[in-house]
């Protein structure tokens, strides 16, 4: 219990480090976030401008297509604002610099996903805080709801990140193909699961689980089921302990690239 403890306050120590640097540039950060904003806004207004003219598409309604945006939203932010190399593990792995990572006394996983943080990603958590007020869905039992998904969807994200990442250790410098496998994760959770049938939907839901973080938390809010949140919960259980298999395992055969990495 305590070495649980002793690793919680480690990353809380490194989320507030993390942000008073990014607050040091205040000008870049707020940039950073409004830009974000203004981004997915954008999005939101797109689909408005759609329904306008098409109100259900696949059974879906403006109103739960900003409760999805919302969820999706609020995840990424935490997993990518206090967990943001969780998308950069094969970069880290192929230059080399784990060997600071494995020189230290916590974690290894842990030390590498806080060691770094997506400003940007605040303005996805603004973002997300804005369109779930506007979708008509307020209310504290579905805030409890919305707080629940968002959590396990920063974990799905941090967790798939770590999957696809760790490939490196495999296959070699797999950057790239990791980056875009992330990505397609993110893109196809912006779209209602319902547009996909057969092959399509079974891989949204296997391979990139963007399933898990778009028609599941939205169902779970609007129906109020918590079978569902459990069997989301139960999903990003199992897809963390693929990730840290697959990273832990792949440590073993890391060889160091003998670079000297020096962090001030």
């Amino acid at each position: 219990m305590s070495t649980v403890v002793s690793n919680l306050r480690f990353a809380w120590y490194y989320v507030r480090a993390n942000l008073s640097m990014a607050m040091e540039y205040r000008g870049s950060f707020l940039t950073q976030v409004f830009g974000m904003v203004l981004n997915n806004t954008l999005w939101a207004v797109f689909w408005w401008l759609f329904f306008q003219n098409f109100p259900r598409i696949e059974g879906w309604s403006y109103s739960e297509l900003l409760l999805l945006y919302a969820v999706v939203a609020i995840g990424f932010a935490l997993a990518l604002g206090l967990m943001g190399n969780c998308n950069s593990i094969s970069r880290i792995i192929a230059e080399g610099h784990l060997d600071f990572y494995l020189a230290q006394p916590k974690p290894v996983l842990l030390h590498i996903l806080v060691s770094r943080m997506d400003v940007s990603a605040w303005g996805d958590l603004v973002f997300g805080v804005l369109v779930y007020g506007i979708s008509g869905a307020v209310s504290w039992y579905n805030t409890l709801l919305l707080i629940t998904a968002s959590v396990l969807t920063g974990a799905i994200f941090v967790f798939f990140g770590v999957a696809v990442h760790s490939i490196s250790f495999y296959i070699g410098n797999s950057a790239t193909m990791a980056a875009h496998l992330f990505n397609a994760l993110i893109t196809f959770a912006m779209y209602p699961n319902s547009m996909f049938r057969g092959s399509a939907r079974i891989l949204l839901f296997t391979v990139i689980p963007a399933g898990l973080i778009t028609w599941v938390p939205t169902e779970i809010i609007r129906l109020h089921r918590i079978e569902i949140l459990l069997a989301m919960a139960g999903g990003a259980v199992l897809l963390g302990l693929v990730a840290i298999t697959l990273f832990y395992r792949g440590l073993r055969r890391y060889e160091s690239g003998n670079l000297i990495s020096v962090r001030v």
